[in-house]
């Protein structure tokens, strides 16, 4: 949630977790950076973030260049795509190394260099300029030339590409600068490499309490008379993703299907096989379908949510018959060979038809399924035996 987004991907930023939360070793670590004049390792023993990995670099001669290269940096978020863009990383040496770091833009065809000298023993940071990000999409290259390192180790981590202007969609940065002076913003933009040195460091003190602010703010769920007229009511912003099925964040999704009566299902296991994605069920459209009816909780025991479960299985004009069976506690459901999965011959019955009854049925009740090539007409029955709008019988 955080404003501000490094869109250098997770293994090329040198993290050591993966997305879905794995260690990965340095190793056997996979990144697509290139390297000249030098060779490369990931290390875990020198790093600056706990969660991150350096490379260690090892000049092949003493007088040449390294240099590295990081091609085709994207991002499809598109809220980016005209902000202004800064690459930068950290670079220990037990020498002052000369860096100079220059930052193509693929879509504009534009390159802008910038060098600087690290600090010895430490940690020092190499910038490249601002380059605007073109307006139509993101690809940006980056190549770092390191010289003066006399053969030397060094170690690189944290590179980072960011928006430069993001720290100001923090809240509380903003309303910093609307209750201070106004030199101190106009001074504070006077500075480069970093610019808006203050307001950035603002920014890492509140960016936290920001995240929870806007959480908050996205949990709320405005009511149609809170909705300036020039909007529809139907932006994403309007909904709560706590509460409201269309907008849901998934890391609340468990949460909001407890009030369903039941846990959230995104699949069903029959002989060894998950019969939703088999038979072509969206996960997500499933999921919905849940929180909006709550069929497979407190909302079970009806016909119809007999009849619409078992319809999340079947293709087709998806058409289901529910009536009594032959005895006081037996439910019948048919429906038709093209439209189930499962059977192939009249009268047979389907695993997968059965399993979603089951999750629906009335407590106590028994259900009997059949396939049929054509279904018999029931009269009486609440949707395929009405004529008009009043019953058959």
């Amino acid at each position: 949630m955080s404003t501000t987004l490094n869109i250098i991907s997770l293994a090329d930023s040198l993290e050591s977790v993966n997305a879905n939360g794995e260690q990965v070793s340095p190793t056997s670590y996979t990144h697509n950076w290139s390297v000249t004049g030098a060779t490369i390792t990931v290390v875990a023993e020198k790093y600056i973030h706990p969660l991150q990995y350096s490379f260690k670099l090892q000049p092949t001669s003493d007088v040449g260049n390294v240099v590295l290269t990081l091609n085709n940096i994207t991002s499809t978020n598109s809220k980016l795509f005209r902000d202004d863009f800064q690459f930068h990383a950290r670079y220990f040496c037990t020498r002052a190394l000369d860096i100079s770091t220059s930052i193509h833009n693929d879509q504009t065809n534009e390159t802008k260099i910038y060098s600087s000298t690290t600090n010895p023993s430490e940690w020092s940071t190499g910038y490249s300029p601002v380059i605007n990000g073109g307006g139509v999409s993101l690809s940006f290259d980056v190549q770092i030339t390191v010289s003066n390192h006399s053969g030397n180790i060094f170690y690189l981590s944290l590179p980072t590409l960011i928006s430069d202007s993001s720290f100001y969609d923090n809240a509380f940065v903003r309303n910093l600068r609307q209750n201070i002076p106004s030199f101190i913003w106009d001074k504070d933009s006077l500075q480069e490499y970093p610019t808006y040195p203050f307001f950035k460091l603002f920014h890492v003190l509140t960016s936290r309490a920001n995240d929870a602010a806007q959480l908050y703010s996205d949990m709320y769920e405005f009511s149609a008379e809170e909705i300036p007229a020039r909007f529809a009511g139907t932006e994403n912003w309007t909904k709560s993703i706590l509460v409201n099925p269309d907008a849901v964040n998934s890391n609340f999704l468990n949460w909001l299907g407890l009030f369903t009566g039941n846990k959230i299902i995104r699949n069903i296991n029959v002989g060894g096989s998950e019969i939703l994605s088999a038979n072509s069920v969206d996960a997500d459209d499933f999921v919905l379908w849940q929180l909006e009816n709550s069929y497979f909780g407190w909302a079970a025991g009806t016909v119809r949510a007999l009849r619409e479960s078992v319809q999340q299985i079947l293709s087709g004009e998806k058409i289901c018959l529910v009536f009594p069976g032959g005895s006081s506690f037996t439910i019948n459901i048919y429906t038709k060979i093209s439209e189930t999965p499962g059977v192939l011959l009249e009268g047979d019955t389907s695993d997968e038809v059965l399993a979603l009854a089951e999750l629906s049925k009335p407590l106590g009740f028994d259900i009997v399924h059949e396939a049929y090539t054509e279904l018999p007409l029931l009269l009486n029955n609440d949707i395929y035996g009405l004529l008009d709008i009043a019953p058959l019988g």
